[in-house]
């Protein structure tokens, strides 16, 4: 069998079962075009270790990249259709040090009070109230930021006030009761210059266009809301404050 179509058998039996495989999809694809289209049996631990080694990867991504072809491989040894496993020795665990940042509440007013002016350029994608709501969502429920890009109108149940997160990993779902406070600033922002008879997008957190929020837009606005804010990080740590630390605060 050829490498192509085990990915493709792979990934199907992946999803049959009901599971997220966008990413590892990807990767196995990008490990196909990185040896080619050859037989399961010809490829090589040299070749495994070429595509690991590759530039501008992390130890997590390494470990990661790793795991997923392990399982792969693993799933064509199991079929016969490989003599062995063509990988090298796992590297050690390496232990991270990262330390998210925790926002103050002074620091949380700072971020609100600057997002209009932040906002005022025409060239601006995302709108003040808009920015402020997604912020606020945030911080009031602790939810990843690629969930609250993806949260639709109808995951919000005001009646019940609960949010409905949809994961995308295992296709799990959570639900989030809502707080008084942030219950009144969604509502706010539901019925501030929405124009749902017109929209056609069924995402909560719109552009001025009326599209999705864009992962890449969103964290260049908010970066250059921090700035503006004037709220560095000064306890040492790698990374400036995020937007997926309202999370961890």
């Amino acid at each position: 069998m050829k490498l192509l179509q085990g990915v493709r058998t792979y990934v199907e039996e992946k999803n049959r079962d009901g599971t997220a495989y966008a990413k590892g999809t990807q990767n196995l694809v990008s490990f196909c075009r990185h040896v080619g289209d050859v037989a399961l049996t010809s490829i090589s631990e040299r070749q495994v270790i070429s595509f690991l080694d590759g530039p501008r990867t992390s130890a997590n991504t390494w470990r990661q990249k790793y795991n997923l072809l392990r399982s792969f491989f693993l799933f064509w040894v199991a079929r016969n259709a490989m003599p062995g496993l063509p990988m090298p020795p796992p590297r050690p665990t390496v232990v991270t040090t990262f330390v998210p940042y925790i926002y103050s509440k002074a620091e949380i007013r700072i971020l609100l009070s600057t997002v209009r002016s932040s906002q005022a350029r025409t060239s601006c994608k995302i709108e003040a109230h808009t920015l402020r709501a997604f912020l606020l969502f945030l911080y009031g429920t602790g939810a990843l930021v690629g969930e609250a890009r993806r949260l639709l109108r109808q995951d919000l149940d005001f009646k019940r006030r609960v949010v409905i997160v949809r994961g995308t990993q295992f296709n799990r779902s959570r639900e989030i009761p809502i707080g008084p406070d942030l219950y009144r600033a969604l509502r706010r922002y539901d019925m501030t210059d929405r124009r749902k008879a017109t929209l056609r997008d069924p995402h909560f957190f719109l552009t001025k266009k009326g599209h999705a929020l864009n992962e890449r837009a969103v964290g260049q606005t908010f970066q250059r809301l921090r700035r503006m804010a004037g709220i560095p990080r000064y306890d040492g740590g790698r990374f400036q404050p995020r937007m997926h630390d309202l999370r961890h605060t």
